[in-house]
């Protein structure tokens, strides 16, 4: 059947040329967490415009990218000290 890989399933109103730097960075996030190669977006344009609107299908690779994840990483400890000072900042509740 070939290589595992993440497959991120997405629909819209409009056509899309290229990928969309945030459903990049949710792949890379995914990628990330299982420790894959690779991934793809799977994009049905004007999929969500109407039940009977069917675009075309668009697939698009993203290989893992480390300097990227650990962008994301970065990313996800500076938000979760956020939290943490806030939740301090709240008295102990």
């Amino acid at each position: 059947l070939g290589d595992v890989v993440v497959v991120e399933a997405k629909c819209g109103h409009l056509d899309r040329e290229a990928l969309p730097w945030h459903w990049r960075a949710q792949v890379q996030a995914q990628l990330a967490c299982t420790g894959l190669a690779l991934g793809l977006v799977v994009f049905g344009q004007q999929w969500a415009r109407s039940e009977t609107a069917r675009g075309p299908i668009v697939v698009w690779p993203v290989e893992r990218d480390e300097a990227e994840i650990a962008e994301i990483r970065g990313a996800c400890v500076r938000g979760w000290q956020m939290v943490e000072t806030l939740r301090g900042n709240q008295g102990g509740e």
